[in-house]
């Protein structure tokens, strides 16, 4: 059958990945018992790589552990969903037209002070689009069961469907052009990175 991989992307600062390596393995562990044959690659940012191995005893499934940026990206073209935290590691896997559930949750101090934030959304790919166009799980939303329940049904679409869904191709298309109405800065390579660059801190 149709490969079912699921990249992890736990976001590349230290707190970022201690606060969601937990309900992303729970919710891996949740997918991969309601879809038979799900598998899941994580690429590992360099500083961190130590940090994740060792959350990644604590998971139930088992997790490809990936190195570098040739890695990541032949993993973004064989994946048929992506499990991301919020950043810019979603305008990636939006560009590679993969299928998405955000999560993301911050300290309790940087809670309050987004309260006074009035974007309508969290989630680069629906700032984006100014649309709720991927599932974003944020703060007390972010539960294991939450996650789960939103990356199964793109997970169930992997026997039917050989393209992205139309939801990741809107995704994909608006991200390419934002990225030629923006002189040419490319979000995918970084090319323009003095106006926006793969590891520029635009985490809303």
């Amino acid at each position: 059958g149709p490969e079912r991989l699921v990249l992890v992307m736990p976001g590349s600062r230290r707190s970022e990945v201690e606060r969601l390596m937990g309900p992303f393995g729970e919710a891996a562990a949740a997918a991969a018992r309601e879809v038979p044959g799900l598998s899941f690659a994580l690429p590992a940012v360099r500083h961190l790589r130590d940090l994740i191995a060792r959350r990644l005893e604590d998971w139930e499934v088992p997790v490809a552990l990936l190195d570098g940026e040739a890695a990541k990206h032949a993993a973004m073209r064989r994946a048929r969903a992506a499990l991301v935290a919020s950043g810019t590691a979603t305008l990636e896997v939006g560009l590679a037209g993969v299928p998405m559930v955000v999560g993301y949750r911050v300290s309790w101090l940087e809670s309050q002070v987004r309260h006074l934030i009035t974007a309508r959304f969290a989630s680069l790919p629906n700032l984006v689009l100014d649309e709720d166009a991927v599932p974003e799980l944020i703060q007390r939303d972010l539960t294991s069961e939450g996650l789960a329940a939103a990356l199964v049904p793109l997970s169930c679409k992997l026997e039917v469907e050989v393209t992205p869904g139309a939801v990741a191709g809107s995704v994909k298309q608006a991200f390419v052009y934002a990225r030629v109405s923006m002189d040419g800065t490319n979000f995918s390579t970084g090319s323009g990175g003095a106006i926006i660059g793969p590891d520029a801190d635009l985490t809303p």
